[in-house]
């Protein structure tokens, strides 16, 4: 066998994909069990929980789980709202009316240095909340895309989320005069 430079580069080209096609990663909704399922990779998720509609998907190796109110009232994310991420730390949600047909966003992980606004846009850690941690969640109830220029650092998610790994979401809603708790237990796992 010779050392032809085309042969090495081939035979490291091939265990580069081999590996990072090893790297890949798949989300699976463990609990509620009745609701078990692996998200769609190409695409949304969808179902229904105690009367509310949620749309899990994948974005760039991150996961946005939308609480979506199609009842015909105003419904409210509750204080006390959080995630709970990889190492058990719990990250409280900011407290937000859902207007009908309108929808919250959760990143998971969230995204440090996104700016939010009253229209939208992402996760921000808020120190200032009051939280046990000192980190807030603002998700905002439509989505705005963040604009950067060349050159500008990639926002940074707020936790690592490594695969063989949790994250739980307790929410708490209320529609009307009815408050539900919904607990959700997420799994990153290998392909």
């Amino acid at each position: 066998m010779s050392n032809h430079p085309g042969r090495v580069l081939c035979i490291l080209f091939v265990a580069l994909a081999m590996i990072s096609g090893g790297c890949a990663s798949q989300y699976n909704i463990i609990e509620p069990k009745e609701l078990a399922q692996t998200v769609d990779p190409a695409g949304e998720s969808r179902f229904t929980h105690q009367g509310i509609d949620y749309v899990i998907r994948e974005v760039d190796g991150r996961l946005t789980l939308r609480v979506i109110n199609t009842s015909g009232e105003s419904m409210e994310l509750m204080p006390g709202s959080r995630v709970f991420d990889p190492t058990g730390a719990a990250h409280l949600l900011e407290p937000r009316q859902i207007a009908k047909n309108e929808s919250y966003k959760i990143e998971l992980p969230p995204v440090a240095g996104v700016a939010s606004n009253a229209r939208g846009g992402g996760a921000m850690p808020d120190a200032t909340a009051g939280s046990v941690d000192g980190a807030v969640y603002r998700t905002e109830m439509r989505q705005q895309p963040v604009i950067r220029k060349p050159g500008d650092p990639m926002p940074q998610p707020v936790w690592a989320w490594r695969n063989e790994s949790n994250v739980r979401v307790a929410l708490r809603i209320r529609s009307g005069q009815t408050e539900t708790s919904h607990l959700f237990l997420i799994r990153k796992a290998a392909k």
